[in-house]
């Protein structure tokens, strides 16, 4: 009979710096792989689009950052995660939108829900986008790419992981959990800042949670943004 491997608890920490740095360099290369693809496939609309289309592209740049979270949401469900675990929020002063698991899935569950978002609304939509030549959805899937970046690097965390490992988030999705046969401590990761094993339950623990949860400071950017579009429709007119 295989004797069964024992499984700690380890809080880890993502590297926001490295994210950031990730996530402009991702930008640069997007932005300048699709000039070239607009130049040799003639797609027109691009300046129209950021100078005269400003005010629509930045509300769907809002919604598409929203729908990215949306889909991860119902890939952990498809995936096996239960609805009720699944949280969603804003927390613009830490500059995200989350969507939150908040009971353990398993590898093949985190993976699914890391990719789905950039594959749909980004790699797909992009190359969808130069069929129909749309720039708006070129524009939009370029910014959700780059916004991908977390998302990627967790992905590549997770393919160095035991079979076995499961996850969990706290707070706005970072830091989060793992429960793994695999022993994490001194061990270093691209893109994770810290690594401690949990010592005693109520380091993981978290109590009920809203559905869907908006902190003040984001109620605060929210009603400032919407100001803001307002005048700026007014004053076009």
């Amino acid at each position: 009979m295989k004797k069964k491997v024992e499984r700690k608890e380890y809080i880890l920490e993502y590297d926001m710096t490295f994210a950031n740095i990730f996530s402009i360099s991702l930008l640069l290369f997007m932005i300048i792989l699709t000039a070239l693809l607009v130049i040799l496939l003639r797609v027109k609309g691009f300046i129209n689009l950021l100078y005269e289309k400003y005010i629509i592209f930045f509300i769907l740049m809002i919604l598409w950052m929203v729908l990215h979270e949306i889909i991860h949401g119902i890939s952990y469900q498809i995936m096996g995660a239960k609805g009720k675990n699944i949280v969603f929020g804003a927390s613009l002063e830490n500059g995200v939108f989350y969507c939150k698991c908040k009971e353990y899935v398993d590898k093949k569950c985190i993976m699914t829900s890391l990719l789905a978002p950039f594959i749909l609304i980004g790699v797909f939509t992009y190359v969808l986008g130069f069929l129909i030549k749309s720039p708006l959805l070129i524009a939009l899937s370029v910014i959700n790419i780059s916004g991908a970046s977390g998302d990627l690097m967790m992905f590549n965390f997770f393919l160095k992981q035991e079979s076995d490992v499961e996850f969990k988030e706290l707070g706005f999705s970072s830091p989060f959990v793992l429960r793994t046969s695999k022993n994490l401590i001194g061990e270093k990761f691209i893109g994770i800042k810290s690594i401690r094993e949990v010592k005693d339950e109520s380091e993981t623990y978290e109590g009920p949670e809203k559905k869907l949860t908006i902190s003040k400071t984001s109620w605060f950017f929210i009603i400032v943004m919407l100001v803001l579009i307002v005048l700026m429709l007014v004053l076009k007119v």
